[in-house]
């Protein structure tokens, strides 16, 4: 009868067996799922005493590769009943095999980073060592599939009676599969049934694809805590370098295409190789460059190389204003791709073909992974399995699960990482359990929002040079000032020879005064903000408003539920709108109370008439509302009755109606309120006229008396501010001014008439063809211009409003203050009244009324 062995006791513990086992028995084979390469000494003690026959092990272990969990394998498996494999998915090769060979050395090299260093534990260790050094024990991984079977076959020939014997069960080799855990193992004594137990472990052991991993623990030891003789700071320190060099090293095996040798700077090339090999050895990296240091040119410089070295082919998404600038690009030297710019990425990826590189430019658009074009881009590259390249200048914007999904698109939340959140894991004992034990995983990282913990992740992810270290690591030389002075300057050179000088950054406030009979006097009173933060805001939260007695109809009932479930606090997004376009310009305010007037009045008319009434388009999973809730109202022009019709003509068909009946009397009495509230401000402030502006008379005295015959860039936040500082520019005399917005057929176009020197392909000669009556010298722009533009023509920029994201200061600063300006100096204005302070008191008293402080 054979006997039970579940560790539930001291006579049914399997290690006290398989050591008394071992001692009567010469050599032994062990097929185990895991290896807990501490366990060993649960067999190390008596290994030693057993002297070997030839060049025969006294132990052959056969581990099982790395399986994905119980619970996972039960979901492929049922995802395979849904969809089939690919033809060929299920056909094992050496190459399959060498990476699950791979997998398993990583694993344990991670088991060895874990738990306590003891004193036994490195006995354990080194003696094991020893054992696979000198032939005692030889280990093997095998790969074809998982190993769920566990046995401990014994043997000794020379018994006349009994030569073998085994245990078969749910044991592992590990200490706690052998001693605590509950498992069912049974002692195996017919000789014909160990027999085939032996037949069984011959021919796994023996199988091409079980792969020899003895030499590979034996360096997993040597490179431990468990050496025997342990490395000097010193040596730690060297061996840190080396391993924090191993890109950029490997890298130099790559050769620089012959169009870019020339083209690169220093910093550029030696970014370009460490990006390449990270690309190619783990799936992915981040280019995080600031501004105005050539992130494009070394991203096409990396799919250049990779091209030429790995055959691959390059897709770029991108924001849809830089897509002619890519295809350019990728035309110009002759890379494999094609462009595609994120708004297009949930239609067109699902079909696109296989590309092996995918170029995400300004990814930080991607911070959000619930977006439809973020869930498109993400499943392609997972289904092409494709390398991806990130670039940004500001990779973090306000959480680091802004970083963590960007990285997410090439990392698997449960990849080994090789690295734990140290310090959240210090803060938070528990994140353990909260990741299932898999603290050294994207996962474990998200939960994490201490700084150390992201700087330490990304320093395996992110080359990320300043304009400050690019200056320290500079060539200098004396430079000759103009007041006869000589100063020590740092410069780049390009391989033509031509050297470029950093230029000064000159930030420069440009405060003016009201006028006596400016209405934007009137409009930063505490009246006014006041007035704007009472509007009730009735369109915006119309589930508010829903009468449950009144019949509804089906449509009726399910869009107000989408709005309670969907939309949140849209009239709050709606009212800080209001207040942005009030900082930005008087114009874009009142055209934005004209505006809201003119809606709520349909509203009014819809619901005397008991007509249906728009609320807008947004889907179960998100809803999502813009600038244009402010600035797309229809015309104010017209009857009410004609100007409904207009409404009903000309919103998207994806806009959901609902019947007017639905709603309290509430809804009317608060769009009546609110619009005798619009009309009083609306005529307290009175007509605008730019000639009273202020601000725009600051603007023209600018660029009439200190910038005169130069190329200015104007930035603004919002489209109808843009529109309306060019034309006001345009009326008080000011020529070749043009205006770029989200409206803009083509920004690229506009951009080059502005900058035409640095909106060549690098490396092409000088535009021979530029019509001078076609030129731009003064481009006034909304940020769809802050982003991955070179406007350098220009060393000119003014902030005309204050952007409520500050690193849109840094943006739009960029597309002038690049390296290749030819100007010694860059101006960054900011307009603002009286200076920056009062600007800021204003956004304070703002943030006072949302309830933000």
């Amino acid at each position: 009868m054979p006997n039970l062995f579940d560790n539930l006791s001291d006579d049914t513990r399997l290690k006290d067996a398989l050591r008394v086992s071992l001692k009567d028995f010469d050599t032994v084979d062990v097929a185990t799922g895991y290896l807990d390469l501490r366990g060993w000494s649960s067999m190390a003690d008596i290994v030693d005493t057993k002297p070997r026959t030839g060049a025969e092990p006294v132990a052959r272990i056969l581990i099982g590769m790395v399986a994905p969990a119980d619970s996972q394998e039960i979901l492929d498996a049922l995802q395979r009943e849904v969809q089939p494999p690919g033809y060929g998915a299920a056909i094992h090769d050496r190459e399959k095999a060498l990476a699950r060979r791979d997998q398993l050395v990583k694993h344990l090299r991670n088991q060895l980073m874990r738990g306590l260093a003891t004193f036994e534990g490195q006995q354990t260790l080194q003696t094991l060592k020893r054992q696979l050094e000198d032939g005692t024990v030889e280990m093997k991984v095998f790969t074809e599939k998982p190993l769920h079977g566990k046995t401990y076959l014994f043997h000794a020939p020379g018994k006349s009676h009994g030569s073998r014997w085994a245990y078969v069960g749910s044991s592992n080799l590990t200490h706690a599969g052998l001693t605590t855990n509950l498992e069912l193992n049974i002692d195996v004594q017919d000789s014909d049934a160990n027999s085939k137990i032996a037949e069984w472990f011959e021919a796994r052991w023996t199988d091409r694809f079980s792969l020899p991993i003895t030499g590979e623990i034996i360096q997993l030891i040597s490179e431990s805590w468990a050496a025997g003789q342990q490395p000097t700071p010193f040596e730690v320190y060297l061996k840190v370098c080396h391993a924090l060099s191993q890109d950029a090293r490997d890298g130099l095996g790559y050769v620089l295409p012959a169009s870019m040798q020339n083209l690169l700077l220093d910093y550029q090339e030696s970014a370009v190789r460490t990006l390449a090999r990270r690309i190619v050895r783990r799936g992915g990296t981040m280019l995080g460059d600031v501004v105005g240091l050539g992130k494009t040119l070394t991203a096409i410089a990396t799919a250049l190389m990779l091209q030429s070295a790995e055959d691959y082919s390059t897709l770029v998404l991108c924001p849809k204003n830089l897509e002619l600038m890519w295809t350019k690009h990728l035309d110009e030297y002759e890379i494999n791709g094609r462009v595609i710019p994120y708004s297009m990425a949930d239609k067109v990826l699902p079909e696109l073909k296989r590309f092996n590189l995918v170029i995400c430019d300004e990814s930080h658009n991607l911070r959000n992974s619930s977006t439809i074009a973020y869930e498109a881009i993400h499943e392609y590259i997972r289904r092409n399995a494709s390398k991806v390249l990130l670039l940004t200048a500001t990779p973090y914007n306000l959480a680091f699960q802004d970083v963590a999904s960007q990285i997410a698109l090439y990392i698997d939340d449960d990849e080994d990482l090789g690295i734990v959140p140290t310090a959240a894991l210090a803060a938070d004992p528990g994140l353990r359990d909260k990741v299932d034990g898999k603290i050294n995983t994207l996962a474990a990282f998200r939960r994490s929002d201490h700084a150390e913990d992201w700087r330490r992740l990304m320093s395996d992810h992110l080359v990320r040079r300043t304009r400050s270290f690019i200056k320290r690591t500079a060539k200098t030389e004396l430079v000759t000032l103009p007041d006869g002075t000589t100063q020590e300057q740092p410069y780049l050179q390009f391989a033509n020879g031509e050297k470029f000088h950093f230029p000064a950054r000159i930030a420069r406030p440009l405060s003016h005064d009201f006028a006596d009979d400016d209405p934007a006097k009137l409009m930063e009173d505490n009246d006014t903000l006041n007035a704007v933060s009472t509007l009730a805001l009735p369109r915006y939260r119309l589930a508010d408003y829903d009468n449950p007695r009144a019949p509804h109809t089906e449509s009726d009932t399910k869009i107000l539920d989408d709005i309670r479930s969907g939309r949140g606090n849209v009239s709050g997004f709606v009212r800080t709108g209001l207040f942005k376009r009030l900082s930005s310009s008087g114009h874009s305010f009142i055209v934005s109370l004209q505006r809201q007037r003119a809606r709520n009045e349909l509203f009014l008319y819809a619901i005397d008439n008991e007509l249906s009434i728009p609320i807008g388009s947004f889907t179960d999973k998100q809803f999502a509302v813009s600038d244009e809730d402010v600035e797309d109202d229809p015309t104010p022009h017209g009857t009410l009755a004609s100007r409904y019709e207009e409404l009903r003509r000309t919103l998207p068909a994806k806009t959901k109606w609902v019947n007017s009946t639905v709603f309290k009397t509430t809804l009317r009495k608060d769009l009546e309120r609110d619009n005798q509230m619009l009309t009083r401000m609306l005529d307290r402030f009175g007509n605008w006229d730019s000639n009273r502006d202020s601000k725009i008379n600051a603007l023209v005295d600018l660029l009439r008396n200190d910038h005169a015959d130069e190329k200015v860039l104007v930035f603004t936040e919002y489209v109808d501010t843009a529109e309306y500082v060019a034309q006001a520019l345009q009326e008080a005399g000011i020529d070749k001014v043009a205006v770029v917005s989200g409206n803009t057929d083509d920004p690229a176009a506009i951009a080059r008439r502005f900058s035409p020197h640095s909106n060549r392909i690098p490396g092409q000669e000088e535009p021979t063809d530029e019509d001078p009556a076609d030129a731009v010298d003064v481009l006034v722009a909304t940020d769809v211009l802050s982003e991955g533009q070179n406007l350098q023509d220009s060393h000119i920029v003014v902030n005309y409003d204050l952007p409520w994201a500050i690193i849109r200061i840094i943006q739009r600063a960029g597309r002038v203050d690049r390296v290749g300006q030819k100007s010694d100096k860059v101006f960054i204005y900011l307009i603002s009244h009286e200076n920056v302070e009062a600007q800021i008191n204003l956004r304070q008293r703002i943030r006072a009324r949302l309830g933000l402080c």
